[in-house]
């Protein structure tokens, strides 16, 4: 266990020991476990919720390189959690974004090759029905769906391509043949605050719906003000802080187990 704590950590957290600035921003061992194992039940809670394709409970052997904690903090949590099937990104002690891994394509080419494979696939929903599962899935991870039906103005797209130009990062020639792709875009825009202080106007909420499996491809909310449900929370940041990774490297099964129970709050697991 002590040689995956180290693998897990200083493979997707590296920093430098020379550097005495950094490393006051960079949380030790201790941290970054009870971090990790925060998320992570985070993450399960949320697949849970939302009924996403998903085989097993996520653990430590399930995180990969990528996955990041910030800087400490008791009551702005944030941090990512990478798998093999999704990623789960922490802001404000909320998963605020989500996407299955694989479904933004990063080239031209990879996105021209997906949307002529979308293009021969069959939706099985409309923008109507698009909508009513985004608002489902927003009630079931917590989101207040009364407060952003008046507070803000909601967008329904479906997905279109065309493939007779297939213009590049969305600009180009429009061609009148639009192929109509089983991908639908909910989003719900206006002012809000971010972190509760930075006034922002734009989209509020994204979220990624496929027609095809009626499945969350990507899930976005830019603002915790439309939270309901409690935020992960380090209860004791001092305590843990105060314990050195040589101190933590020797904790056995019960004592990190104790140190989560202690030191922190999740709405997974109050």
């Amino acid at each position: 266990m002590r040689g995956r704590i180290r693998t897990i950590f200083l493979d997707a957290l590296t920093y430098s020991e020379e550097n005495d600035i950094e490393r006051m921003f960079t949380p030790n061992f201790a941290y970054r476990y009870l971090a990790i194992i925060l998320m992570l039940h985070q993450a399960n809670w949320f697949c849970e919720k939302l009924e996403l394709p998903w085989n097993h409970e996520y653990t430590e052997s399930d995180v990969r390189e990528g996955s990041h904690t910030e800087s400490p903090s008791t009551n702005d949590f944030g941090g990512s959690i990478l798998t093999d099937e999704y990623f789960f990104g922490f802001d404000g002690g909320h998963i605020a974004n989500f996407y299955k891994q694989g479904f933004r394509q990063q080239t031209d080419e990879g996105v021209k090759r997906q949307n002529v494979e979308l293009s021969k696939l069959h939706s099985q929903i409309d923008t109507n029905k698009a909508w009513q599962l985004a608002t489902n899935w927003l009630c079931k991870s917590g989101v207040d769906v009364s407060k952003i039906a008046t507070n803000y103005t909601v967008k329904v797209d479906q997905w279109e391509y065309f493939p007779k130009y297939q213009p590049t990062g969305g600009f180009g020639p429009i061609s009148k043949d639009a192929v109509k792709l089983p991908i639908y875009s909910v989003q719900w825009s206006g002012s809000f605050l971010r972190k509760g202080r930075f006034r922002h106007t734009g989209p509020v909420i994204q979220i990624t719906v496929s027609g095809v499996t009626k499945e969350l491809l990507e899930y976005h909310v830019y603002t915790d003000q439309v939270f309901t449900n409690s935020s992960i929370q380090i209860t004791d940041l001092d305590k843990v802080l105060g314990i050195s990774d040589d101190q933590f490297q020797n904790y056995n099964e019960s004592q990190r187990s104790n140190l989560v129970f202690q030191c922190a709050r999740s709405p997974a697991n109050p």
